[in-house]
Formats: structure tokens, C-alpha cells, sequence
């Protein structure tokens, strides 16, 4: 089981907030798991204005290629700035795509955890058997804009289409990824427990249907 050694209190409270490292997200280290269709995969969506360009280049012209984690790591800090609408902030846009998320769970993917934030959203997710995650993500994009539309008054296209991914590696990479998400509207310094966010797995995380999903999705990559 993929789960095997798992205790609750290592995900809970942030308990490794303190020591986290984008070293333990963005990694070369081998897949231990299927990098294909059902790979277990941190994703990181944001609205089409959540990074201005010219700070977006600024990260991007300072460090070359081979410094990608330093990248990533300059490029959360200003996602969490706040830049751009924030539409995510309002209640109601954020319990909409809350309950999109929901509605796609259990069909097209699988949602282990997730935190939605003023500028973006984190979701640690595996596409279903028949389902590409590329395919699903953009439907999920697709959905929610007519909705925003049609409840918040936005106009046109809200997300943007490039979105980040990394394929879960391990069990620990795995526990990283929770911790990064739930503790992302603490480093934004939006609450001090990762529990105290509305929008987020973080409260209600079931351990007991984590270890169904990957064990699933696992036995998928087998098959």
C-alpha cells in the first residue's frame, strides 16, 4: 500500500510548514509512479491576470533555465501577493468553483486535497480511467468561466490556459504536496492554521479515502 506508514498528525497543523521546501515539490528525482494519464499530479491553476507581465519576466529574465525550483519558488510568492483581479477572494466565485470541484471528483478526476485562493488554486488530482488530465483540467476552466459569468459578472476567458504541474514521485513527495497546498493561505499570511481557511481540504481531509484514490490510481498504472 502506498499509504503504509501514514499517521494523520504528520499532515496536521502544519507541522512541517517550518521546514518546507520547494526542493521536496519541484524535484529530477525518479517517478515511482506512472507518469502517464492516471499519475497522481500537483496542479496549480491561476486566473489569467494573477501575474502581471512584467513581473512574471522579471522572474523569468533574473535566473536561467537551470535554476527552475528558485523559479517556482519566486513565482508562488507572487502568486500569493495578491496581484490582478483576486476574484477568487469573493465568497461567492470561491464557493462556486468549490462546488465545480466537487462535481468533476469522483468522475473525471480524483481530488486528494485542494486550496483555493484569492489569485489561484492548488489541487493535488488523478485523472479517472478514460480521462486526460489536460482534457479535464480545460473542461473544468470551460465550466467554471460560464458559471463566473453567469453569477459574478466576469466576461470572457477568467483562467489561465498554462497551468502548472508536477507528477507525485512517493509516499513522502506525496505528503509534501499536502502540506504545500493547505498551508499555502498561511504562508500568504490569509490565516494562521491551515484548518482556518474555508476554502480547502485542509479541515476535512478523509485519510481513509486518500489511501482508496491512490491505491486506485496506482493499481491503474499497474494495469
Amino acid at each position: 500500500m502506498f499509504l503504509s506508514g501514514y499517521n494523520k498528525s504528520n499532515i496536521s497543523k502544519g507541522a512541517h510548514m517550518n521546514r518546507f521546501d520547494h526542493n521536496m515539490i519541484y524535484s529530477e528525482a525518479p517517478l515511482l509512479v506512472r507518469n502517464g494519464p492516471g499519475a497522481l499530479r500537483l496542479v496549480t491553476i491561476m486566473l489569467a491576470d494573477a501575474l502581471p507581465a512584467d513581473k512574471l519576466a522579471s522572474v523569468v529574465d533574473s535566473l536561467p533555465q537551470e535554476q527552475q525550483r528558485e523559479r517556482q519558488r519566486r513565482l508562488h510568492h507572487l502568486l500569493d501577493s495578491g496581484y490582478g483581479s483576486c476574484l477568487l477572494a469573493q465568497p461567492q466565485a470561491a464557493d462556486l468553483l468549490d462546488r465545480s470541484l466537487q462535481t468533476f471528483n469522483g468522475r473525471q478526476f480524483e481530488l486528494v486535497s485542494f486550496v483555493i485562493m484569492p489569485s489561484h488554486m492548488h489541487i493535488l488530482v488523478g485523472a479517472n480511467s478514460g480521462y486526460r488530465i489536460e482534457q479535464v483540467l480545460l473542461a473544468l476552466m470551460d465550466w467554471t468561466e460560464e458559471r463566473f459569468e453567469e453569477d459574478c459578472g466576469t466576461s470572457g476567458r477568467v483562467w489561465s490556459r498554462q497551468y502548472r504541474e508536477q507528477v507525485i514521485r512517493d509516499e513522502e513527495h506525496m505528503f509534501a504536496a499536502i502540506e504545500f497546498i493547505h498551508n499555502d493561505p498561511v504562508r500568504a499570511r490569509l490565516c494562521e492554521q491551515a484548518e482556518d481557511w474555508e476554502y480547502s481540504s485542509a479541515s476535512g481531509l478523509d485519510i481513509r479515502r486518500v489511501v482508496s484514490v491512490v491505491d486506485a490510481l496506482l493499481e491503474d498504472a499497474a494495469g
